[in-house]
């Protein structure tokens, strides 16, 4: 009855993303975060890495999941935003960071997984996890940073439809 409650109030308000992580065994909630993670950074250098990036930090971004109680769902989801933040190349970070209009979606989330992985590092009460917040908040630096870099180089990437019309050369980059 509580899971019934829960998907008709998540259904009523569609603006919430609703992540069953309360009923879920939390070994397999993190099982099912550390496939993601690896599905992230096999699709490291597929067009729609970026997509699929952007999709699994919108799940770790639930309360449910980042903020659950247990060490290991922890553990799997900065697992599962390493390997989201590792696999998105650095002209679409940088797009969707600094891109003409705004920070995007992607952009937000990127910067959300930095924060997190800070905070985590400096407060969660498990080693292990702390050890894994440092490696995801060094990589979020190391993006922000090859970003940067590679919206230096050209100065038509305020088109926003730069990403569409230079696809070839930035799966290159």
């Amino acid at each position: 009855e509580a899971a019934r409650a829960a998907e008709r109030a998540a259904a009523a308000d569609p603006d919430s993303a609703h992540v069953p992580g309360g009923g879920i065994d939390a070994l397999v909630l993190g099982r099912a975060l550390g496939a993601l993670g690896e599905c992230c950074a096999s699709a490291a250098n597929a067009a729609n890495a970026a997509q699929l990036a952007g999709a699994v930090l919108e799940l770790i971004s639930s309360p449910s999941v980042h903020e659950h109680r247990h060490p290991h769902v922890r553990r799997a989801a900065l697992f599962a935003a390493y390997g989201a933040v590792t696999s998105t190349p650095p002209a679409a970070a940088w797009h969707a960071l600094a891109g003409g209009s705004g920070a995007s979606r992607l952009g937000r989330l990127l910067s959300w997984a930095e924060a997190w992985s800070e905070q985590t590092h400096a407060s969660d009460a498990d080693a292990t996890t702390r050890q894994l917040a440092l490696r995801c908040a060094l990589s979020s630096a190391d993006l922000r940073q090859k970003a940067s870099a590679a919206g230096a180089g050209r100065k038509d990437r305020d088109d926003p439809l730069f990403v569409l019309k230079n696809l070839t050369a930035l799966a290159v980059d």
